[in-house]
């Protein structure tokens, strides 16, 4: 199938100047990860983990309508990037240690911690269901 007209116009923009960008564009989206337990500890929006699931999602859902070769090949990186930057204990998020899945930080505020596997785990799903990978 090959989508034309608006809706193919529509998904080759967030292809090219979205998905294919956005995580060179702010590597923070993985670096958060990589440096979760380095002092001082960074400062961040209680949602912070779910932007590379959130955005794994979307990416992976477009890569199913239209097969884009380019973003596919980005995506295994990403993919495999993220799979990386799973700590031993299996923790995927941004906190450091004394703070994961406790919902809190160093600030004492709420974090979204548990969404934020929740979206990591989902868009690693969809990648797997999508690529078998």
């Amino acid at each position: 199938m090959r989508l034309e007209g608006f809706v193919g116009d529509y998904l080759k923009g967030i292809t090219e100047q979205w998905l294919l960008i956005a995580p060179r564009a702010n590597p923070g989206m993985l670096e958060m990860f990589r440096d979760r337990d380095a002092s001082p500890l960074r400062q961040m929006v209680p949602w912070s983990g779910e932007f590379a699931g959130k955005y794994l999602t979307g990416a992976v859902q477009v890569l199913r309508v239209t097969g884009h070769s380019v973003l596919k090949s980005w995506l295994k990186k990403f993919v495999g990037i993220l799979i990386g930057l799973q700590d031993d204990d299996g923790y995927l998020g941004p906190w450091s240690k004394q703070y994961r899945l406790t919902n809190t930080n160093v600030s004492e505020r709420h974090t979204w911690d548990t969404w934020g596997h929740y979206h990591a785990m989902l868009g690693l799903m969809l990648w797997h269901e999508e690529t078998r990978d």
